[in-house]
C-alpha cells in the first residue's frame, strides 16, 4: 500500500504570483499588443504630420479584401512557406554543430526567439540571440556548449547553401 504523499516545501527559487507581478505583467502584454497592432496597422495607414495629425489609408482597404478571394492559394503557399521556414532551419542548423548536437526542439525554440529578435529588437541582433539561446538551452539539459561555439555555428549555417552553390 502506498504511502500518501506530504505536501512539498515551497520552492525558494520560483517567484509568487503577488498582485503587482500580475499587474506587470499585464501592462507589459498591453504594451506589446497595442505595438504589434501599431507597427501592422503602419503597413495599411500613413500618419500625416503636414496640415496637422491625419491618419489617411494606402489604399482602399475594402477594394483589398474584395479582391483577396481571388489570391487564396498564394495566401496559402505563402502561409505555409512562412510556417516552415523556422522548423526547417532549426533542422539545417542541425548539420554544423558539434556532435552530439543540442536536440531539434531546443533548435527550433532557439531559431525562434532569434527571428523575433531579428523583427524585436534593432541592429539585427537575431544571430546572437539565437546563439546565446541555445547555448543556455543546453546548460540547462547538461551539456556544455559554449556561446562562441553556437554562434560560431550560426554564422557557418549561413555559408553552406553558398558552398553548395558554387562547390567546394
Amino acid at each position: 500500500m502506498s504511502q500518501p504523499s506530504r505536501p512539498r516545501p515551497p520552492d525558494p527559487s520560483r517567484a509568487t504570483w503577488t498582485t503587482r507581478r500580475i499587474l506587470k505583467r499585464a501592462a507589459g502584454a498591453i504594451l506589446v499588443v497595442g505595438l504589434t497592432v501599431l507597427l501592422i496597422g503602419q503597413a495599411f495607414y500613413r500618419v500625416q504630420l503636414q496640415g496637422g495629425l491625419r491618419v489617411e489609408p494606402r489604399f482602399d482597404i475594402g477594394e483589398w479584401f474584395a479582391d483577396l478571394p481571388g489570391h487564396l492559394g498564394w495566401v496559402a503557399l505563402f502561409a505555409l512557406l512562412t510556417a516552415s521556414m523556422a522548423p526547417l532551419r532549426a533542422l539545417r542548423w542541425g548539420f554544423v554543430l558539434p556532435r552530439p548536437k543540442p536536440a531539434y526542439s531546443d533548435r527550433y525554440h532557439a531559431v525562434a526567439i532569434g527571428l523575433l529578435a531579428n523583427n524585436a529588437i534593432p541592429g539585427k541582433l537575431g544571430e546572437a540571440v539565437r546563439g546565446l539561446s541555445l547555448s543556455r538551452f543546453s546548460a540547462e539539459r547538461g551539456r556544455d556548449l559554449p556561446f562562441a561555439q553556437s554562434l560560431a555555428s550560426c554564422e557557418s549555417r549561413k555559408g553552406l547553401p553558398t558552398r553548395w552553390t558554387f562547390g567546394p
